[in-house]
């Protein structure tokens, strides 16, 4: 399959991944650090790379390519696909995406060629571009009381998407340290591997909960997973707003969304 504001904390991250030797492709780069917007950190791609174009399309404002439906109505659009053939699209669709309970379900908000201005997650300490990837693509979700983000990460090969892997593992590992280095209070994040078993093998979530920084900020709940096929990375980000960690409710969602990433992997 072939589809087309680093904060502090980010260089600071990058520098301890090569000190550590896990494989950060990017620890001679220089970035420039910018402000963090509370409950997301920014990002950028290493300065000495081209970042694929940002081309973030919201679905409910493109005009429609498609022929009027037969009751004179016109379909509903969404955004442009990413490069390829979009029937074959490594992204999870809404209806793929499990719902987290029977009463909200999700809507699709973007689809972007690249990892987009902002982390969904709190573990992540450095872009993917920086750990190896060639190419990402992102589409991002919403529900009441909840955000969800799809990222799929190409690699030049598959020895270095397992690299990768080991990447997140190590921030999983550590993400309690970083997330309350830089401002989250009130962090818990166990650091346990849930494992799920797909059609490209097993995968796993784990989950950390935090009050991110800044006053006044809601309780977060974030569920995070991780399935790799061959070359291919594919990362679900959920992330609940006003939760505490024993009220997670993501993790039939989760486990329903790394099944099928793997499926739209192997495609």
């Amino acid at each position: 399959m072939t589809f087309g504001s680093t904060s502090r904390r980010w260089v600071a991250a990058v520098a301890a991944g090569c000190a550590a030797g896990i494989g950060i492709a990017a620890c001679t780069d220089d970035t420039e650090p910018q402000s963090d917007v509370p409950a997301t950190r920014q990002t950028t791609a290493p300065t000495n790379q081209t970042p694929p174009s940002q081309t973030s399309t919201q679905t409910s404002n493109q005009p429609s390519s498609q022929p009027p439906s037969p009751s004179g109505g016109t379909p509903p659009t969404t955004g442009p696909p990413p490069p390829g053939d979009h029937n074959r699209s490594p992204l999870l669709t809404v209806e793929q995406l499990p719902d987290l309970n029977a009463e909200t379900g999700w809507t699709l908000r973007s689809t972007t060629n690249g990892e987009g201005k902002d982390t969904p997650s709190e573990c992540q300490q450095a872009p993917w571009l920086s750990i190896g990837a060639t190419k990402v693509v992102r589409r991002d979700f919403a529900a009441p009381g909840a955000t969800a983000a799809d990222i799929v990460a190409q690699f030049a090969d598959a020895q270095s998407a397992g690299r990768a892997e080991s990447v997140w593992m190590a921030w999983n590992s550590g993400c309690a340290a970083y997330a309350t280095a830089h401002g989250d209070t009130d962090v818990r994040a166990p650091g346990t591997r849930h494992p799920v078993d797909t059609a490209a093998g097993q995968a796993g979530w784990w989950t950390v909960a935090y009050r991110p920084a800044g006053s006044g900020q809601p309780a977060h709940v974030e569920t995070n997973g991780l399935v790799r096929w061959e070359r291919h990375v594919a990362f679900v980000v959920i992330t609940q707003v006003g939760r505490r960690s024993d009220q997670d409710a993501a993790q039939p969602s989760m486990e329903g969304a790394l099944d099928a990433s793997a499926g739209n992997l192997k495609r």
